[in-house]
């Protein structure tokens, strides 16, 4: 494989496909020109960690470039609330290298599968699902000639790579784990050295599955876990405990490449994985004490109506104080507690100890006063008969205890006392179907593939409180 000179010049036809892409997306991609959004900055370090290795800067760029295009083909990262996103390619394009530029037991040529693998392990334009399928990701992976050309440029066997994906399939255990290895062999029948690239899918799969925990802060992690949980359908109360379970099985199913990979870090980056693994345990154990005083009424909460005009300085501040947790892919949907204007509902979660905080508020307003997710289309816009409800706030170990319910049927009985027609906002698909069962008068007015985060809109008039259960 040639190291010193590899083919970067791409055919015009690939480099006029590219430009007109960047045209479809051009106020995120000047975004991205100028190092505003994350992307961009970690692209940087991709291309300098890469170089540092003695991988040809230009061929690096022009990878990571024509993937990062790919991706926002399909949504843009502000809209699209899944975990499977641009920010995790790169996070795991990096932590592979960092790993494997520190491993005595691997080759340029290993690094350079792991680079292109970790970039392409989750590119699926057309999944229907948060997770990409790895067998539609070869598909697709074959299907494109310009990264076709990339590889083949690279001197890299094409087959490896997609075999190298296919390693990451988790959880890697019964039925997902025969498939997966049926396809690997097949994949590798004639490459030598075979169980080799198979451990050098597994390292990918533990370097993925930790990037974003180890490059990021513990407010990034809770925003991983947030994502990660709503492409799984989870109930909020179970996000700290279900991301326990997932530390757990990095550490013992995968324990012996767990433990290469993490050691092959550098400290800062190690310390920094471990501190935010400790911060959910710490979570969960706190999460769980709040619910078990809850469950025997040693803590009573109740929801609150506040009223807006007469806020006090105190509630505003803890209300802001709860509007920071919320993380920043969730507040394009949720407007500053600091703008707070009359026209808008705010109910409070609290609890019977006039000292303890408020842990939870639901809070909303005319839907004239949001701007909805691209292609949302709502017909009531401009007849001011409906209320819009922002993503609530509730602190962990109050959610499985009613406090998210109380919220809710307060909100909503609200509104209805004070003239709204109708309520609309977003929850997962999966949700609403649920609650339409339950006979909630919920209509999905637009479904958004793949993060299934649907608008919703629900009919005041038949409304019941009964229709909620705490």
């Amino acid at each position: 494989m040639p190291k010193e000179y590899i083919n970067d010049q791409l055919d015009e036809d690939d480099a006029f496909s590219i430009f007109q892409k960047k045209i479809v997306n051009a106020p995120w991609w000047i975004s991205y020109k100028l190092g505003i959004i994350p992307a961009a900055k970690l692209q940087d370090k991709i291309e300098d960690l890469a170089a540092s290795i003695g991988m040809n800067k230009r061929w690096v760029h022009k990878f990571l470039e024509y993937v990062i295009t790919q991706f926002t083909l399909k949504f843009k990262d502000k809209d699209y609330y899944g975990y499977h996103t641009l920010d995790h390619e790169l996070e795991a394009a990096y932590i592979s290298l960092l790993a494997a530029k520190n491993d005595p037991n691997m080759s340029y040529k290993d690094e350079f599968y792991l680079f292109i693998a970790a970039l392409l392990h989750d590119m699926d334009p057309h999944k229907e699902g948060d997770k990409p399928h790895e067998v539609a990701i070869e598909q697709y992976i074959r299907s494109d000639p310009v990264i076709n050309k990339l590889i083949h440029d690279g001197g890299l066997d094409v087959n490896i790579i997609i075999a190298m994906i296919h390693r990451t399939t988790y959880p890697f255990k019964g039925k997902n784990a025969e498939e997966a290895m049926e396809r690997i062999n097949k994949l590798l029948a004639n490459v030598e050295n075979k169980e080799h690239y198979i451990n050098l899918g597994w390292f990918l799969s533990v370097c993925e599955r930790i990037a974003g925990y180890a490059i990021g802060d513990f407010k990034r992690s809770i925003e991983l876990a947030i994502r990660n949980a709503h492409a799984l359908n989870w109930h909020p109360s179970v996000i700290n405990r279900e991301s326990v379970k997932f530390f757990n099985s990095l550490f013992n199913d995968d324990k012996v490449m767990f433990e290469r990979v993490i050691n092959d870090l550098p400290k800062e980056v190690r310390d920094n994985f471990f501190a935010n693994v400790s911060k959910f345990k710490e979570a969960w154990d706190k999460e769980s004490k709040i619910r078990d005083a809850i469950l025997s009424n040693k803590i009573r909460m109740y929801p609150n109506v506040e009223d807006i005009r007469n806020l006090d300085k105190n509630t505003l501040e803890q209300i802001i104080r709860l509007y920071n947790f919320l993380p920043l892919h969730l507040r394009f949907r949720a407007s500053s507690p600091k703008k707070l204007s009359e026209n808008m509902l705010l109910i409070t979660l609290r609890t019977d100890d006039p000292n303890a905080p408020i842990v939870g508020y639901a809070k909303g307003g005319p839907l004239e006063q949001y701007k909805l997710r691209q292609k949302t289309i709502d017909e009531n816009i401009g007849k001011y008969n409906t209320v819009y409800l922002e993503p609530m706030i509730v602190m962990p170990g109050y959610w499985d205890a009613g406090g998210g319910s109380m919220l809710r049927r307060l909100f909503i009985s609200e509104a209805k006392r004070q003239g709204y027609q109708y309520l609309t906002s977003y929850n997962h698909r999966k949700v609403l179907e649920r609650r339409i069962e339950r006979g909630e008068p919920i209509e999905i007015v637009c479904r958004f593939d793949p993060d299934m985060l649907d608008y919703y809109r629900m009919d005041l008039k038949r409304f019941d409180p009964d229709m909620i259960k705490v």
